[in-house]
């Protein structure tokens, strides 16, 4: 009994602070407030995830920065994965802590190639969940497979820490917080 009125309270406390918020407001203030701005869900899935793998740090830095990136790349992030000289030259110089234009095309090229391949990014990590039969092991055959595809790890110079860091591997003891971040978004657009 005292548990279920303890629920109870729990509901209407959270029932009101989702009340009195506003959501619009706080969606523009975060980085995924950024994929709202795309229609098409090819577009949202790619800048959802290049978004939450950048999402370390202070937050208007990663809006900032996520604005340079996709302005340089066009209207259609997708597409413009198509054409990796283009997404390659278009992405020269941009920066981002540890991370380079060169990474962030990689993960795009390779993000793309697995979502026309299987339909969508989402279709991919469905699959891959059913074949692998848990979360992390699933994680872990996503990100191979953007990785493999963008040639991740083996286009990166030497020493450089940028690209295992942007697409960890959960297999590895990496941290997979951006990886949830994105899943959690892709499951609420």
């Amino acid at each position: 009994m005292l548990r279920a009125r303890s629920d109870a309270e729990i509901r209407r406390t959270l029932d009101r602070v989702r009340r009195d918020c506003d959501w619009t407001a706080r969606r523009e203030a975060d980085p995924v407030g950024i994929v709202h701005g795309y229609v098409d869900r090819d577009d949202r899935e790619i800048v959802a995830l290049v978004a939450a793998l950048v999402a370390f740090g202070n937050v208007a830095t990663i809006r900032s920065k996520l604005r340079d990136l996709l302005a340089r790349v066009g209207d259609h992030p997708a597409r413009a994965a198509d054409d990796e000289k283009k997404l390659f030259a278009s992405l020269r110089g941009w920066k981002h802590r540890l991370f380079l234009g060169e990474d962030l095309a990689r993960l795009m090229i390779g993000a793309r190639d697995v979502q026309r391949e299987s339909g969508s990014l989402g279709a991919r990590f469905a699959e891959d969940l059913a074949r692998e039969g848990t979360l992390q092991a699933a994680l872990a055959a996503f990100c191979d497979a953007i990785r493999d595809r963008g040639k991740l790890a083996i286009g990166a110079k030497k020493g450089r820490r940028g690209p295992a860091h942007l697409l960890p591997n959960p297999r590895g003891g990496s941290g997979s917080k951006r990886l949830f971040l994105y899943l959690r978004w892709m499951g609420s657009l």
